[in-house]
């Protein structure tokens, strides 16, 4: 299935408001989720989880995959910028460097393990039948097929797939 396949499908957009760079003030909802992600990369930091973590063993993402769905799906809303932005950083540092330089490593981790962490947050959100919008749905598709190497470790493959098949289940509407 092609992304203009899942468009029509879904009725989405190509572009998600999700992951746009809109400076449009933040609703409450919205302030939330963002505050919540910040919670939880900072308490998996203080806690010591560097790269890989199980969302449901700590103590923020165990609250997160709680939240009612209408929230777990403004979570989902909140994680695609944030993890698109560090994919872009991320792609940008290795464009830059060929030889991996001891401070361009010490830079990727820095992004690499919240990138995961967020990865691992997102795909279990994803495994859950969430209220999410087509255009999100859409955006995700696009920002996957915009990357060079789709492997189920640093995407949300799985999940994006069960996304889409509770979506078609639902129908279009």
């Amino acid at each position: 299935m092609n992304f203009s396949m899942l468009r029509s499908l879904f009725g989405g957009k190509p572009a998600s408001p999700a992951l746009s760079s809109s400076s449009a003030p933040l609703t409450p909802e919205q302030k939330r989720a963002a505050d919540l992600l910040h919670a939880f990369l900072e308490g998996n930091r203080e806690n010591g989880v560097t790269y890989w973590c199980v969302p449901r063993d700590t103590v923020v993402g165990a609250a997160i995959l709680a939240l009612p769905k209408e929230e777990q799906a403004q979570v989902v809303e909140a994680i695609l910028p944030q993890i698109a932005g560090l994919d872009r950083r991320l792609a940008d540092l290795r464009s830059k460097s060929a030889a991996a330089s001891p401070s361009h490593r010490k830079e990727k981790e820095e992004m690499w393990h919240p990138r995961q962490q967020l990865n691992a947050l997102l795909e279990a959100l994803l495994r859950r039948k969430l209220p999410l919008l087509p255009a999100t749905i859409c955006g995700m598709a696009a920002w996957l097929a915009e990357q060079r190497y789709l492997q189920t470790f640093s995407y949300p493959l799985g999940g994006f797939v069960a996304t889409v098949e509770n979506r078609a289940r639902q129908g279009a509407g």
